[in-house]
């Protein structure tokens, strides 16, 4: 690191940059690092920051010493709350479940949530005395917001990193309560020189990840028993969910990405749905009393499809206001990976599958199983896989 020196009244008065500098413990007393900014936008909004007011005359004087700990301050005791309702009945021939459930996470980290919700049914029931069903679904949404987290490099990070921010932040800053924002436009001001380094206080309240899921799990089964020896289910499932994936940037964070630093939002649409079938058969037959056999026959049908549409927007028009129309361009491609964020993928499965065993007094087993899948996601030639 570098130790920078200012000269107030011909007297070298030591200035901090990043983590290194003189000892915090001598009484030293400096001239305040917002009045003393390079950034003339920086110096002019805070005009408490200089004697009787007069920007551009003496800057008050900042207590150079050892503040809180940055990482102390800045993170909080995480909480998770669950709440639960479970109902449970039935008759002789037909029972059901019903459950909902509620969880609130608060994580150590400021701006970081998560909501969920879950609602489930079960159904069993018993039609005749050969025919059953066997059916349950559940429901859950979840709501997840976050600031960035991603991999942080000091203050050169195209995204700025809440974690590296913090613990990038020296001990002769004082976190705790030195000004987020300017107070003009409401971007972000902090202790360097050169303001490039975003507030890790600004950055929690005007960066956020946000991941909205709803998402549909359903299996129904019909099983029906031609006699002691022999049955047929038939199974099938659903499991569907829908997902909005937000990146909410406001203008204004100290970073070299100009589509960061301009403002940048992010939106993917996803969608995936799974259907999957299964058609078993049971049979078993005791050829004597020690030598017995279990067979099963099985086919299954998958189908899995996803799709994803994004937008990206850059250059945002008014502090706070997230559609894409407050942005000066839009693209179907991410302005940090280049890629595009519109795709889509199908695939179908089929099989048959089966199982065999041989039982001699319950003590010699002999095991025979075997599957073979044709699937749609290879050439013609390589689609069957046993």
């Amino acid at each position: 690191m570098v130790q920078s020196m200012v000269m107030v009244s011909s007297k070298p008065q030591v200035f901090f940059f990043s983590n290194f500098g003189p000892s915090m413990n001598t009484g030293l007393l400096i001239n305040h690092p917002y009045a003393t900014s390079s950034v003339a936008a920086v110096r002019e909004a805070f005009p408490q920051f200089w004697v009787n007011g007069v920007v551009g005359g003496t800057p008050i004087k900042y207590e150079y010493k050892a503040y809180k700990d940055p990482s102390q301050i800045f993170f909080r005791q995480g909480l998770i709350s669950n709440s639960s309702v479970q109902v449970a009945g039935g008759s002789d021939k037909t029972s059901y479940n019903a459950s909902f459930g509620y969880t609130d996470e608060e994580g150590y980290t400021p701006g970081n949530e998560m909501k969920k919700y879950n609602f489930g049914l079960g159904i069993n029931s018993a039609i005749s005395d050969k025919l059953s069903v066997n059916s349950s679904f559940t429901f859950a949404r979840t709501n997840l917001i976050s600031p960035p987290a991603n991999a942080s490099y000091g203050s050169g990070s195209d995204i700025p990193s809440v974690f590296g921010h913090v613990l990038f932040t020296p001990r002769s800053v004082d976190l705790e309560n030195l000004p987020f924002e300017n107070p003009v436009d409401k971007s972000s001001v902090y202790f360097r020189g050169g303001n490039d380094i975003t507030n890790p206080n600004w950055l929690v309240k005007y960066y956020k990840n946000t991941s909205d899921v709803n998402r549909f799990f359903n299996s129904t089964s019909l099983n029906y028993d031609f006699s002691n020896n022999f049955s047929m289910t038939y199974r099938l499932g659903l499991d569907t969910y829908s997902e909005l994936q937000e990146l909410l940037y406001n203008k204004g964070g100290a970073t070299a990405n100009l589509a960061t630093k301009n403002g940048y939002y992010r939106t993917i649409n996803i969608n995936n749905t799974i259907w999957n079938q299964d058609l078993i058969l049971n049979w078993k037959k005791d050829f004597s009393e020690k030598f017995s056999m279990t067979a099963l026959f099985g086919a299954n049908s998958r189908f899995d499809t996803y799709s994803q549409a994004g937008v990206a927007s850059q250059g945002q028009l008014a502090f706070g206001l997230f559609r894409h129309s407050n942005f000066a361009t839009s693209s179907s491609n991410d302005a940090y990976s280049g890629g595009t964020m519109n795709n889509g993928v199908d695939e179908r499965r089929y099989g048959v599958y089966t199982n065999i065993t041989l039982d001699y007094s319950d003590y010699l087993f002999l095991n025979m199983s075997a599957r073979n899948d044709w699937t749609s996601t290879v050439e013609k030639d390589n689609r069957s896989v046993l």
